[in-house]
């Protein structure tokens, strides 16, 4: 019997950790995913393999900042994942929203 419950709490850390990873994986590509299909069309603008038309340069112009700034935003946004993650920082985040709940009523 005693067997089974180390089991049991491997499989509980390893889901854990397999959710932390694909949550930062999925944060990582859905981040930089913009950038490099941008990139990538410019790439293939410049070797002629696709045309260049009036809408490589709206999106160059315009949309291609953004994307650079969404792939800054992944490096901010991995240490929040990992506290946002953590069982302990999302109990006290649901304790300040009681308190600030329970604020609200008496006021």
């Amino acid at each position: 019997m005693r067997k089974k419950e180390p089991r049991s709490g491997c499989r509980v850390t390893r889901s854990r950790v397999t959710r932390s990873v694909t949550v930062v994986v999925l944060s990582f590509f859905l981040c930089w995913m913009p950038n490099h299909a941008i990139t990538l069309w410019g790439v293939l603008v410049k070797f002629n393999v696709v045309r260049w038309d009036k809408s490589y340069y709206m999106i160059h112009t315009y949309v291609f900042p953004v994307s650079v700034c969404l792939v800054h935003v992944n490096s901010c946004l991995n240490p929040v994942l990992y506290c946002l993650m953590r069982r302990e920082f999302r109990a006290k985040l649901g304790g300040l929203r009681v308190r600030f709940a329970r604020r609200s009523a008496v006021d």
